[in-house]
């Protein structure tokens, strides 16, 4: 797929692509039903599932929640573990017009019911191997594996497909800075357009397989648990241990051969220090994190391609991309999914000009609705640009700074909140990751301001280094003196395997903290 840059806006950074698709993922995956029936669909361990058995099943739901009164506007919360049962109930609510709400069973039930409350859900799918951590409430519940039981054997009808690309497809919650998840609402329209772009960037095939890993409840899931249904390949299933496992996920990937998989740099870390040699057919999407060129460089030679992606979840799953080649050039988050606008702009809206610093802010197909019911936080971070040529445009603020460079483009700097203020200066913490994972050695660096006393912070840094290689905090600070400023030096290293990580392959900060306040750190 090609990208055009819109002359009058180059400077603006709005890199535009094709025109926007009106499909939704219902239709998609349908037209592969009635071309491809039988067809694998779906596998899970030793069992499988034909299109047209994944589409009988996935309709039976479908007409059990339409005959309970709910369609379209409807939220519908799914609760399952990873069989196959979690497909079918994603196709089944989308089938029906409604909109799932992910929950990921492992989750405390107090979270569970909050989101589910929150989300004005109408009601809960899970089964019966998902019913062990569910809140107490008052939503109705419907125990899929009874509910297909009953149906079986019965007259089926297919529902026909309702949704319009500016329905709701599903929501998911995020963390919230108040300690109150947040719900981004995405429609059809914007999950269709990401699915395609990503089918024809990477060359999504019939005779595709691709493993899916990620939890159901980060976003990223809908693209490896759809894009497959809709361009007439298989999805293969990783249950939440072999996903999780380095020596197990590798055996799978030597075992199944698929050819596409996706996920954050600490899981292809675990991977490779499992031993994983690679795969030569193997594409491979590596997003969520910063991707350092160390660990692009060993991706690279064990796999078909290596692509680093990009994109908050108010997005739409990924918003930029980049085939990253080898080398030692900076691992750049690359350009726009068609249909979508990248702007860099100052505090005050105003597009930066190549190769300045400033804050993302993307618009386009995949801009979500909003976060659910709350007009606040959608107002303050989905805002109507009001400078100059950009004047009117919707954009969301990510709180991500980034730059184009000569080569059009986008280079990531971290988050403006991983902006501190020690003594009176101002400091980008990855600026000092970036020079720490300059150190010969070091494998990747996190570093956090982490409050000692009311209001005084002091910079701490989180070393991973390769094996049977020792760093001491002394040759950390003899290199670092060499490109940063005294302020800028922390204060305190220390030692880790592989940095801490949420279920979600983000960062785990508060782990981080907690060491600060037990390890002395890294020997002078």
């Amino acid at each position: 797929m090609t990208h055009s840059v819109s002359p009058d806006r180059a400077t603006a950074g709005a890199y535009r692509g094709s025109a926007l698709d009106q499909s939704t993922i219902v239709s998609l995956f349908e037209a592969q039903v009635i071309s491809r029936p039988f067809s694998t669909a779906l596998e899970v361990n030793s069992r499988t599932l034909t299109y047209s058995q994944l589409a009988s099943r996935a309709h039976r739901l479908a007409n059990y929640l339409r005959a309970n009164d709910i369609g379209r506007g409807h939220v519908v919360a799914i609760c399952l573990k990873r069989t196959e049962n979690l497909v079918v109930g994603m196709l089944g609510v989308l089938i029906a017009g409604a909109a799932y709400l992910p929950l990921n069973p492992s989750d405390p039930a107090l979270r569970l019911g909050q989101v589910m409350s929150h989300a004005a859900t109408r009601l809960l799918v899970t089964d019966s191997q998902s019913m062990t951590n569910l809140p107490e409430g008052s939503v109705q519940v419907c125990v899929l594996d009874r509910q297909q039981a009953a149906t079986t054997g019965g007259p089926l009808e297919n529902v026909p497909c309702v949704s319009e690309s500016t329905d709701l497809a599903y929501v998911v919650y995020t963390s919230g800075t108040t300690g109150i998840p947040k719900g981004v609402a995405v429609t059809h329209g914007a999950l269709a357009n990401v699915v395609t772009d990503i089918a024809q960037r990477i060359a999504f095939t019939e005779s595709a397989s691709w493993l899916a890993v990620t939890t159901v409840s980060f976003d990223i899931a809908a693209l490896e648990l759809l894009l497959p249904l809709c361009y007439g390949g298989t999805v293969i299933l990783a249950s939440e241990d072999q996903a999780r496992i380095g020596h197990v996920l590798a055996g799978i990937i030597v075992h199944k051969r698929p050819t596409v998989m996706q996920a954050t740099p600490i899981t292809w870390r675990i991977l490779l220090e499992s031993g994983w040699a690679g795969c030569p057919d193997l594409t491979i999407l590596c997003g969520g994190e910063r991707l350092d060129r160390d660990l692009a460089n060993k991706l690279i030679v064990r796999s078909a391609s290596l692509w680093n992606m990009y994109g908050p979840t108010e997005t739409t799953i990924w918003s930029t991309a980049d085939r990253v080649p080898a080398g030692e050039d900076t691992v750049t988050i690359g350009r726009p999914l068609a249909n979508t606008n990248v702007y860099i702009l100052d505090r005050e809206g105003q597009h930066q000009p190549t190769g300045t610093v400033g804050e993302i802010c993307i618009g386009g197909a995949g801009l979500a609705h909003g976060y659910v019911n709350d007009p606040g936080s959608t107002r303050q971070y989905f805002v109507d640009l009001s400078v100059g040529a950009l004047r009117g445009i919707r954009v969301y603020r990510t709180g991500d700074l980034g730059r184009w460079n000569e080569h059009g483009k986008l280079e990531f700097y971290g988050r403006i909140d991983h902006q501190v203020k020690i003594n009176g200066y101002r400091i980008e913490l990855g600026e000092i990751e970036s020079a720490i994972r300059g150190v010969r050695g070091v494998v990747d660096a996190a570093v956090l301001g982490i409050e000692v006393a009311a209001n005084q912070k002091r910079l701490y840094a989180f070393v991973v280094a390769e094996p049977d290689i020792e760093i001491t905090a002394a040759a950390l600070v003899a290199h670092l003196v060499r490109y940063l400023p005294r302020y800028m030096i922390p204060e305190r290293f220390f030692s880790l395997e592989r940095l801490p990580s949420t279920p979600n392959g983000k960062r785990d900060i508060a782990s981080m903290e907690a060491l600060a306040k037990t390890n002395p750190g890294l020997p002078c």
